[in-house]
């Protein structure tokens, strides 16, 4: 092999290692991306292949002025070098133009989704220990008992919120990834890998990724009717049995939510409200619509904008709130505008496509995830989760190659075979 081949296999193999890594070693995963991006930028040079497919362009356009707009948002406020250090976490826009290329290699392409659902398969099964038999490898970190007497799964994670947000995107993708694939052997393994991902899901015990799991699981339900009415209905009806059966406490968590007994909520129950934070982050934005209160200056503004309440955040739980509150209304439009452009595009050529065209698999399959991913922003600032939002950026980019793979508008090479 020359040295084109070298650096290109190392950064394939980087990226491979990301997504074994993704589920348990966020930190080491994220080395590995940062290597992969390392090495695919001279291995851009040495091929001078730097073109861009259109909807390419026109992504990284409107990423572009949205991180330009946050960088306005830092220099202005207050404390411009703590707001820019904040801001280092849109590194994670970089993870779109690497996943888009490794989905170029054809020989790789299985390899990715193989070590992706491997890692989800090994441990979502580490949830479900956690969860039945209260499994803990981390003496650091105890488990959430809840009323039922079984275990909150937490995986490798320290927040069950992250868990659920991550293993409900892969539980989604690798299902949808199952309803989509003819070959049996890979089928079954996406199918464990989704199953398996629900369940912990679901374990985990967090509301908001349990919801966005059941509204993607019912999207992959709905895509999977052009391939199979009777798969379609007998996996809906799988989704209902199975929820009412594995975590029965989940329907009082959901009732007190949406019921709550306020002759019983403490001082702290209403402070942690959602509707005590968004009302409270509302007012933020209303004082600074603009620029917002720069990056990383949340938690100082809410405190002071709500001093009495006896829980303060560092974020919203709404990712457009969020932006809003931190970078202003313009910037919080501009994140609202690439995600409408991202599910316009992706789900117009899902339905366009015939479930054995090139890339449809994938292309639902993404479509699905991101569907599961703005679902959850809406109780959760799943945005600045690092965990969830790298996934996030592989997805785009893999809903982007399979996006002008299939149509032929991509401008280079749409499979290659190193």
């Amino acid at each position: 092999m020359n040295l084109a081949s070298y650096i290109r296999r190392a950064w394939l193999v980087s990226f491979a290692g990301y997504c074994l890594c993704l589920t348990f070693a966020i930190a080491y995963s994220h080395v590995l991306v940062g290597i992969a991006l390392v090495f695919l930028f001279f291995d851009m040079l040495l091929s001078a292949d730097l073109r861009l497919s259109p909807s390419e362009k026109r992504l990284y356009l409107l990423i572009g002025i949205y991180v330009t707009w946050e960088i306005f948002s830092a220099l202005v406020n207050d404390s411009p070098a703590r707001s820019l250090w904040t801001l280092k976490e849109e590194w994670l826009f970089l993870f779109v133009p690497l996943a888009l290329r490794a989905m170029l290699r054809e020989r790789w392409r299985e390899r990715f989704l193989f070590a992706l659902a491997l890692s989800t398969i090994v441990l979502g099964l580490y949830g479900w220990l956690q969860h039945f038999f209260f499994l803990n490898l981390r003496p650091d970190f105890a488990l959430g008992i809840m009323p039922d007497g079984l275990a909150r799964a937490s995986g490798a994670f320290h927040n069950t919120l992250t868990y659920g947000n991550l293993f409900a995107l892969l539980s989604v993708v690798f299902v949808t990834l199952a309803l989509y694939t003819r070959a049996n052997g890979i089928r079954w393994l996406y199918a464990a890998a989704g199953i398996i991902a629900g369940g912990a899901t679901v374990f985990s015990y967090s509301r908001g990724p349990i919801v966005a799991l059941t509204v993607g699981l019912a999207l992959a339900a709905a895509l999977s009717f052009r391939i199979s009415r009777q798969l379609a209905l007998g996996f809906l009806a799988l989704i209902v049995i199975s929820g009412a059966l594995l975590a029965p406490n989940l329907v009082d968590r959901f009732r007190a939510a949406l019921n709550p007994d306020e002759s019983k909520q403490t001082l702290r129950d209403k402070a942690v409200s959602r509707i005590t934070i968004w009302s409270t982050t509302v007012e933020i934005i209303t004082e600074h619509p603009l620029f917002g209160v720069g990056p990383g200056n949340f938690y100082d503004a809410y405190k002071k904008k709500a001093p009495d309440l006896s829980v303060h955040f560092s974020h919203a739980h709404n990712d457009a709130l969020n932006i809003a509150a931190y970078a202003g209304v313009p910037a919080a439009a501009l994140y609202l505008c690439i995600w409408g452009y991202l599910l316009y595009l992706f789900s117009r050529e899902t339905f366009r496509r015939r479930p054995g065209d090139p890339g449809a698999a994938v292309l639902a399959a993404s479509l699905a995830g991101i569907v599961v991913f703005f679902v959850a922003s809406q109780t959760e600032a799943a945005f600045s989760d690092e965990e969830v939002r790298s996934f996030l950026m592989v997805l785009w980019g893999f809903g982007l190659w399979a996006l002008d793979t299939g149509s032929g508008r991509f401008s280079g090479p749409t499979s290659q075979a190193q």
